[in-house]
């Protein structure tokens, strides 16, 4: 009788050590990633990440109202292509001058 409440008592320590093992292995991982990130390699992977910025637009959405975000976006589309014509106008002034053509003999 004694047999099986040793092999119990056995199974149960090593069952209690794996579980102990475990959570050492979970809290050194935890630190380990705590470790790694920080607020700027979160804010990047949130800023490259689409659905953080659909969220983060609704959210944009409900908190200002969307009166006010459409005339945001009417001013940063306007700011764009006024950005675009003064850039393609300093390319077109950048430009170096064409050699005449030569003489026709």
């Amino acid at each position: 009788m004694t047999r099986p409440t040793e092999d119990f008592e056995a199974r149960k320590q090593l069952l209690v050590a794996r579980s102990a093992l475990g959570r050492l292995r979970l809290r050194h991982d935890a630190a380990r990633l705590r470790e790694s990130l920080t607020p700027g390699q979160v804010g990047a992977a949130l800023v490259k990440s689409p659905a953080a910025r659909s969220a983060a637009f609704l959210l944009a959405i409900e908190v200002a109202g969307p009166n006010r975000i459409a005339r945001l976006l009417s001013f940063a589309s306007h700011a764009l292509s006024l950005a675009r014509m003064a850039g393609v106008a300093l390319a077109w002034l950048k430009e170096p001058p064409r050699p005449s053509e030569p003489p026709a003999p």
